[in-house]
């Protein structure tokens, strides 16, 4: 019988023939983002959100059955927003600030580490971060929009989308900062929020257009409220009698 070392000899040339390469390259990416972990964060994110919203856009319009037509304003948002938060912010927060609170509250233990991390970024940098930055960018881009019904948006959805966000985000921040690499933590997030990104899109991408139509409804109500209140009353009954 042939020594187990000698069986499949070719086999195990293609296999080294496949992996070298492969792991070669992952070497070379791990040392790039490792020398530009802000700049990876920004590519990434950026890409990452333009495609899923690119995506989510596409598929809403195939199910229901409307001519194609690409939203770009949201789409710049998406990736404006990838780019600023998933980037800039991401790698700022995560790869210094963080180490730098849990050098000085608990320098001694890694899960406390992990931990506190987690704890700081569901209750400080989804409600007063994230989602200002996502409501925001969103307010500022699309026409149909502003930073002042962004604001109001925001503010009544603040709630209902940090539960959503901690009930997903929580245990993969805590993987994240148990176990990933610190120049890996802001592209990990980028990855790991594929299926988020397209619920937010999905849920969230046209947010703006109902906030100013909530708005506008809510002003037409308080003129409506002020007429019918003062001397005018008679007429505007009047008025509302010949129209219907």
């Amino acid at each position: 019988m042939m020594p187990h070392s000698l069986q499949f000899p070719m086999l195990r040339v293609y296999i080294r023939r496949i992996v070298a390469p492969i792991a070669h390259e992952l070497t070379n990416l791990n040392s790039y983002v490792a020398r530009h972990p802000m700049t990876s964060a920004i590519a990434l994110g950026s890409t990452t959100k333009i495609t899923i919203d690119f995506l989510v856009q596409r598929n809403d319009v195939c199910t229901s059955n409307e001519a194609w037509s690409y939203d770009k304003h949201r789409g710049l948002a998406f990736g404006l927003f990838g780019a600023v938060y998933l980037g800039v912010c991401q790698w700022q927060i995560y790869g210094r600030v963080f180490p730098m609170i849990c050098a000085a509250v608990c320098p001694g233990s890694a899960v406390a580490k992990s931990v506190l991390q987690v704890v700081l970024d569901q209750l400080v940098v989804f409600p007063a971060i994230y989602f200002p930055l996502f409501y925001g960018i969103q307010g500022a881009v699309r026409p149909e929009s502003s930073l002042s019904s962004a604001g109001s948006t925001y503010r009544a959805n603040v709630w209902g989308d940090c539960v959503a966000a901690w009930t997903v985000w929580a245990p993969v921040q805590l993987a994240n900062f148990s176990l990933v690499p610190r120049h890996w933590r802001a592209p990990f997030i980028s990855m790991t929020g594929l299926a988020w990104t397209a619920s937010l899109s999905t849920k969230r991408g046209v947010i703006e257009v109902t906030a100013v139509e909530g708005n506008i409804s809510q002003h037409t109500d308080f003129i409506d409220r002020c007429l019918t209140s003062s001397a005018m009353a008679g007429e505007v009954a009047a008025a509302r009698q010949c129209l219907s």
